[in-house]
């Protein structure tokens, strides 16, 4: 049986009041828990990783979040992702061995 997901699939971009769980704590605020996802976004070529949705990346709108303080270390951790990770292609990166 085929699952269906109950919120819609962007596979072009992402709309504006729409971001992931990542971008949304980034920017102090944080994914309710077990909150639905509003709606999902499936770029061209896009292969779920161990434990992702089928369905594309989680989007969630302001009102699904709520206030995000994180500590240091994480705020640290974030810019380390930010700065070399996030700019790498990851298909490119598990191709290669």
């Amino acid at each position: 049986m085929v699952r269906k997901p109950l919120a819609p699939i962007y596979t072009e971009r992402i709309p504006r009041e729409l971001a992931t769980n990542e971008t949304w704590m980034l920017r102090r605020r944080k994914a309710v828990p077990r909150a639905s996802p509003a709606a999902y976004f499936r770029p061209p070529g896009y292969e779920p990783e161990f434990r992702d949705s089928d369905f594309g990346i989680p989007l969630y709108t302001y009102e699904q979040t709520r206030d995000y303080h994180p500590r240091p270390p994480t705020v640290a951790s974030q810019r380390y992702y930010d700065l070399f990770v996030a700019s790498q292609n990851r298909q490119k990166l598990y191709s290669a061995r």
